[in-house]
């Protein structure tokens, strides 16, 4: 921790921020539940002010602009740009799965915005888009790196829609050790920080779907504020497994998912 401006500035690996909820891909068991069809964007006024609460009280080192797909925000760049702005020394990176583009590259470039790709098949036909895609950003002049996510991707829950259940393997322990996100994932989500995509986002599906009793215990996990102190910032950081941990699996549950662009089953 380093003080700045009377209050302690706590250093942290990495946050996600979610721009926006839809996707135009449908992937089974995603842990950001985007596979649900969401239809909501995150209001730009609204990520200003849930960056601007923390932004004087966090020094995350990466934080990952995503969603859903973030190139179906037609915001995208003025998102990036705040992030910076409000972030300086970060390694900020925009996640997407590149199949949908919008030429931005200025903008990245001049704020220093790398790409990640995530591929999510190895199918021909999915292989031979992706490569039209990967020459129009390379063709941008930013930094690309590309994470073949379909070769560690795991069920963080079980089913779809209404009918999701968690997994309750109750070895909260082990889920916490075996998480796919490699306990990296802290959520910033309607101002405030969260565990965990899964965690961060379940309120939504069960607003969407009104989700069995099964989740209740899940649903009662409360986020940390802005207002809280530093020591129970440092507790949130240093914080490891817990019963909520339970909701995903305590062994990785690794499956060949198909491709991610048609109807969800």
């Amino acid at each position: 921790m380093r003080c700045k401006l009377r209050e302690f500035v706590m250093k942290l690996r990495h946050i996600d921020i979610h721009i926006t909820h839809r996707c135009n891909f449908s992937c089974e068991s995603c842990s950001h539940f985007s596979n649900h069809k969401f239809t909501e964007e995150v209001n730009f006024s609204d990520f200003v002010n849930w960056v601007d609460l923390w932004k004087e009280r966090i020094e995350p080192e990466d934080i990952s602009i995503l969603g859903g797909e973030p190139f179906l925000n037609p915001r995208i760049a003025e998102y990036c740009e705040y992030a910076r702005k409000s972030f300086p020394d970060a390694r900020i990176e925009l996640v997407t799965n590149a199949f949908i583009l919008k030429d931005i590259s200025e903008t990245l470039l001049k704020n220093n915005i790398e790409i990640l790709v995530s591929v999510h098949h190895n199918n021909p036909e999915y292989k031979k888009t992706l490569s039209k895609q990967k020459k129009i950003i390379e063709s941008w002049g930013v930094k690309v790196k590309y994470d073949n996510s379909f070769l560690r991707w795991s069920r963080t829950y079980k089913g779809y829609g209404e009918n999701i259940e968690p997994h309750e393997d109750n070895d909260p322990e082990s889920s916490w050790n075996n998480c796919p996100t490699g306990q990296n994932c802290i959520q910033l989500h309607e101002g405030k920080l969260w565990k965990c995509a899964p965690l961060a986002f379940l309120p939504m599906m069960d607003k969407k779907y009104k989700l069995s009793e099964k989740w209740n215990r899940y649903l009662e996990y409360i986020p940390l504020s802005s207002d809280c102190n530093d020591e129970e910032l440092l507790e949130f950081i240093n914080r490891g497994a817990e019963s909520f941990c339970s909701m995903c699996p305590s062994k990785p549950d690794y499956f060949m998912k198909e491709l991610p662009y048609g109807k969800q089953k």
